[in-house]
């Protein structure tokens, strides 16, 4: 049974607008000595409430509130730790992961469930994914959009109240907690070190609540970055790895007959006129039971399956090769 491999996260202190914009900055990776694999005992259960941090969690990292005037920050011990249910997966899946909050504090927590753009970074609170490769290369963002510019606004059942020493666990059944696939890539093969960050900035929220017993005015405000997870994508089947390696040589600038030289036949061909351009598609996986069997419009990300887009301009010459979804 694989197990998910938990790093340390840090904390960040963030009072107010301009620390909350600064506590925001990308963090470093942590370093490879803070990587500790847990045991069976205190393995996060999937969408389930963990009864305690686990035991590398004990030196928990603070988040500071921000309902404190300047110079006098009080910690509160709230921690966000992730688990998934595997730390190896596939080629073209991810592995289905899920937060639990602890309040290591004496006092209650007033939280702020995820409600619709919260993922979307358009409001408070945002729940905020943090990708990287643990071999420096870079993460593709995958293309995305919001259907409509409304957002439903607070309702008092999105405030969440946690006592001290107790723990809430997000997962699958969190509508509004998109995961981390809906933004960015985990096509390409390797290890990918994952972290979600809740960020409360009451300033920011357009649609102010109503008082609601003063649930808004006591709700944590800060960053509270979580641990992380490393996650690994393998290699797809024998019969595709070579094609997704060649993908790297086919020259941008280069014509459509070097583009098929590298690559080969396509396994189709698709056209925008509004773009005037001309995709090469090479897929990468079998497509899944009632899927169609080829995809008419390559730049649509809806569809999973893996599969490299080679891009002509309306010169005829390759000016983009993309690996999706």
């Amino acid at each position: 049974m694989n197990h998910p491999v938990i790093v340390r996260g840090a904390a960040i202190a963030a009072l107010g607008a301009a620390g909350l914009i600064a506590a925001v900055i990308a963090m470093p990776p942590p370093p490879a000595s803070s990587i500790a694999v847990p045991t069976q005992s205190n393995r996060a259960p999937l969408f389930q409430p963990l009864t305690e941090a686990p035991s590398d969690l004990a030196e928990a990292p603070v988040a500071t509130t921000g309902d404190v005037p300047a110079g006098e920050a009080t910690t509160s011990e709230l921690t966000l730790v992730l688990s998934a249910e595997r730390s190896e997966v596939p080629f073209g899946e991810v592995a289905a992961i899920a937060g639990t909050f602890f309040n290591g504090t004496e006092e209650p927590i007033v939280l702020i469930e995820p409600v619709d753009a919260s993922t979307d970074g358009g409001r408070t609170p945002a729940y905020h994914w943090v990708v990287e490769r643990t071999d420096g290369m870079p993460v593709r963002r995958r293309e995305t959009f919001r259907m409509c510019g409304m957002m439903n606004p607070l309702v008092r059942e999105d405030f969440r109240t946690l006592p001290p020493g107790e723990s809430w666990s997000m997962g699958s059944d969190e509508p509004w907690l998109m995961p981390p696939q809906m933004y960015w890539s985990f096509t390409e093969p390797g290890e990918y070190r994952i972290q979600l960050r809740y960020v409360v900035n009451k300033e920011l929220e357009n649609l102010k609540p109503k008082a609601f017993d003063g649930l808004w005015g006591q709700a944590f405000e800060g960053v509270v970055p979580s641990s992380s997870i490393l996650l690994r994508v393998d290699q797809p089947a024998e019969a595709y790895a070579d094609r997704l390696a060649r993908r790297r040589q086919v020259p941008v600038g280069g014509s459509r007959a070097e583009a098929e030289t590298v690559m080969g036949t396509p396994d189709h061909v698709s056209s925008s006129e509004s773009q005037g351009e001309t995709y090469l598609v090479y897929y990468l996986a079998e497509p899944s039971e009632c899927a169609p069997l080829t995809l008419d419009y390559p730049r649509f990300e809806e569809d999973e399956r893996p599969r490299v887009i080679v891009t002509l301009g309306d010169t005829g010459v390759v000016t983009e090769v993309v690996l999706l979804p």
